[in-house]
Parts: structure tokens; C-alpha cells; sequence
């Protein structure tokens, strides 16, 4: 999910990066507003965050403030993964 006060200007670029990438399953979306969808509870300080999703409901919340989200944090995403695998 891409923040943004101008969404239709990004749109091209999600699209353009799901056929470079062949993301065929990953939803690539525009959210206009910086502070995202309410009920996702998103933290403003966070630089990148990694929604977890089964079916439509957040199982994991990862976020990051800048410069955070190093080889440790991605490792400690992937052991998250049983949360939406089970």
C-alpha cells in the first residue's frame, strides 16, 4: 500500500512495478492520505511498515522507523509468516 495525497500519480507506478516484478498475487494499492486506513492503525513515525494479511483481516503489523528495517527485521518478518499460514 503506497500513502499519498496525489494516489492517481502513483497508480502507473504500482502497475508498472507489479509487471517488471511479475506480482501476480501481491496487491499493490493507492491509499489517498498519509495516515492510511484508520482501522489499520498505522504508525505515523514509521518509514516502511508489513501488513500480514488472512483474507481480510491484518494478522501482523510490522513497522519500522527510518533506517529500521535492516536484515534482522526482515528475518523477524519471515518467522511471523506462520501467523497467516496456519
Amino acid at each position: 500500500m503506497l500513502l499519498t495525497d496525489e494516489p492517481a500519480k502513483h497508480e502507473e507506478e504500482l502497475a508498472a512495478l507489479a509487471l517488471k516484478y511479475r506480482l501476480r498475487t501481491l496487491p499493490l494499492t493507492v491509499f489517498a492520505g498519509k495516515s492510511g486506513p484508520k482501522e489499520i492503525k498505522l504508525s505515523p513515525q514509521a518509514e516502511n511498515t508489513v501488513l500480514m494479511w488472512k483474507g481480510l483481516q491484518v494478522k501482523s503489523n510490522y513497522a519500522f522507523e527510518e533506517g529500521k528495517m535492516d536484515a534482522n527485521a526482515v528475518d523477524n518478518i519471515v518467522l511471523g509468516l506462520n501467523t497467516i499460514l496456519d
